[in-house]
């Protein structure tokens, strides 16, 4: 948060409903942050993740789990 300066390039925040190493509140926070200063920011909550499983689908590993992979092209051409 102390960091935004509201020069930032669009961003795609990605968060799982089941993280407990950092609390959707901190995302929440963040996207809140980066919308008061203009900053073009998309923010996607998607359930039943934790927080190695977002990094972990767009590996090899997770071939099967399109959902990750799904948000992330849809939001690159921006």
């Amino acid at each position: 948060l102390s960091f935004l300066s509201g020069k930032e390039p669009p961003m795609l925040l990605l968060h799982g409903a089941d993280d407990t190493t950092v609390l959707p509140l901190h995302t929440r926070k963040f996207y809140e942050r980066a919308v008061s200063l203009g900053v073009s920011t998309q923010k996607q909550i998607l359930p039943d993740r934790g927080h190695a499983n977002l990094v972990l689908a767009l590996s090899r590993l997770q071939d099967r789990d399109n959902a990750v992979r799904k948000e992330v092209l849809a939001f690159l051409p921006r």
